[in-house]
């Protein structure tokens, strides 16, 4: 089983993910079997293409195999009409059981219009890590931690 902890920031164009991920479970995880998204609304139109960044990672190292992407939820969902998709390539390794990873991400619309993050589902503005399940986790694709929105 894995735990995620989130904290966000209120910045306006950007939406700034600080995740950790715990493996609460008794034996190592491949990160290449895990994904998580990060479910937001997108907030303007028309859909610009979005970039984004990985600013730090513990351990050093791992933002340079973190995968990321978006996909808009059709139908949307109660406050998420996207979500961030934050995956890991084969050389990010393992999570040993027990252990914790983190990393920050940060994203923004190429055309710089704001964010209104308090209409995100998985928009969280604790300043500390704080455990939630609006940010789910995937094993191979299956639901294995927190709870989509509806």
């Amino acid at each position: 089983m894995l735990t995620v902890s989130l904290f966000g920031s209120t910045a306006a164009q950007w939406i700034y993910a600080t995740l950790r991920i715990r493996n609460d479970g008794t034996t190592a995880i491949p990160l290449a079997d895990l994904t998580m998204r990060y479910w937001y609304t997108y907030d303007t139109t028309p859909v610009v293409a979005q970039a984004d960044m990985c600013l730090y990672s513990m351990p050093a190292g791992l933002c340079g195999n973190i995968t990321r992407s978006w996909a808009a939820v059709t139908p949307a969902r109660t406050n998420a009409d996207f979500y961030y998709q934050i995956g890991f390539n084969a050389a990010a390794g393992n999570i040993n059981a027990g252990a914790t990873t983190e990393f920050q991400v940060g994203f923004h619309k190429n055309d710089w219009t704001n964010f209104t993050q308090t209409n995100d589902y998985s928009y969280n503005a604790a300043t500390a890590f704080t455990t939630t399940t609006k940010v789910t986790a995937y094993r191979v694709g299956v639901l294995v931690y927190g709870t989509e929105p509806l």
